[in-house]
């Protein structure tokens, strides 16, 4: 229950930076919004080192306790690298300041496998360390492009099953996108695709459940990117939310063609009572015909 609760409070901290930042972003990259976006990262780099928040918390006292904390160090890491790229938020760009020095030495340390994807450890300046994490977050985010560019065609979907999950095995990627419900998305996408394979190629009474957990995990997957809003969420992840959206409102309006069917009798049979009816025409005339088989007389079989 505990770390349930640890995590749900991780991802409230996250959320509010990123709308932190967008107010920033979107206000001109300064005044009272620069302080706000400082304040909501140092308290989500904070709350992932299980250090002490206070009403007077700024990103300076936090950026100096990093250097010695024990815990959350992957998730404050990736956090700072998703900073970083938000012109003047870290306060990185100063090469004197006390930031440009401990964000990319902690970064290195923290995330080792990015560290080493990158080749840090041959660049001996911490500006070009922090250039290098800098580029990496376009890379990763571009991996997912091909989630802003899919049509609602299921069938096309479908073949580009491998594709749309390759991203989501990277372990680089798991590292990076993790702070931000890596886990819970890919979750609910591979299921997403698991049905969407089977729906495509199913043809029998089956059609309906999948249609209808396709259905559930589209709705679950869109009330946890609004819930847990991010640069991620609300990007790649919230376009493919909308593409299958559009994709299961066609397939439901066009279900009805896709099964239609006309009930006949094979053949007639000689016994079966011809009946003429006129329900469609009320008060009209009901009758009926009865054809029988008349059995030979008992002479005949003497």
């Amino acid at each position: 229950m505990q770390a349930i609760q640890s995590e749900n409070s991780h991802f409230q901290t996250v959320s509010i930076l990123e709308a932190a930042i967008d107010d920033y972003e979107n206000g001109g990259y300064g005044g009272k919004a620069l302080d706000v976006a400082r304040v909501a990262l140092a308290t989500a780099l904070a709350t992932s080192c299980a250090i002490p928040i206070t009403p007077k918390i700024s990103l300076e006292s936090v950026l100096a306790q990093l250097e010695t904390v024990s815990t959350g160090q992957r998730a404050s890491a990736v956090l700072l690298m998703r900073a970083i790229v938000v012109d003047g938020l870290v306060g990185t760009d100063d090469p004197g300041s006390k930031a440009s020095r401990i964000v990319p030495q902690f970064i290195e340390r923290s995330v080792p496998d990015i560290a080493k994807h990158l080749k840090t450890s041959e660049k001996r300046q911490n500006f070009e360390k922090l250039k290098a994490f800098q580029s990496f977050h376009g890379f990763a985010v571009s991996n997912f492009e091909i989630l802003n560019n899919l049509t609602d065609d299921l069938v096309e979907i479908k073949n580009l099953d491998a594709d749309l999950r390759r991203p989501f095995a990277n372990r680089l990627f798991l590292t990076y996108f993790q702070p931000f419900g890596f886990s819970a998305v890919k979750g609910k996408v591979e299921s997403i695709l698991d049905q969407v394979s089977r729906l495509v190629a199913c043809t029998d009474s089956r059609y309906k459940s999948y249609f209808d957990q396709l259905s559930d995990d589209v709705v679950e997957l869109k009330q946890f990117c609004i819930e847990n809003r991010s640069f991620f969420t609300a990007g790649p992840i919230n376009r493919f939310v909308e593409v299958m959206q559009t994709a299961i409102t066609t397939l439901e309006s066009s279900a009805s063609e896709l099964f239609y069917c006309n009930v006949a009798p094979k053949r007639k049979s000689i016994k079966a009572a011809e009946k003429n009816t006129h329900f469609m025409k009320p008060g009209g005339p009901l009758s009926f015909q009865f054809l029988w088989k008349i059995p030979a007389p008992a002479w005949l079989s003497m």
